[in-house]
């Protein structure tokens, strides 16, 4: 599980949207472990506080985190 504080209104709408490009930084950062943004998939920038399955495949390995925003 990986979690991240992130800033967002009342209702839970992040004030800047969530991009592969910041899950792998936070990765690297809480787990210190490199993984590059193409072995995420993800379909579009999250923009909502929520829980959140992330799945990464990086050769023949395939895995999949929660990310608590």
């Amino acid at each position: 599980t990986l979690a991240i504080a992130v800033k967002a209104s009342e209702t839970g709408t992040l004030f800047k949207a969530l991009h592969a490009s910041d899950i792998v930084a936070e990765i690297k950062r809480e787990w210190g472990i490199e993984v590059p943004e193409s072995a995420l998939t993800l379909d579009h920038p999250i923009k909502q506080k929520g829980t959140y399955q992330i799945k990464i495949q990086i050769l023949n390995s395939k895995s999949e985190i929660t990310l608590i925003l």
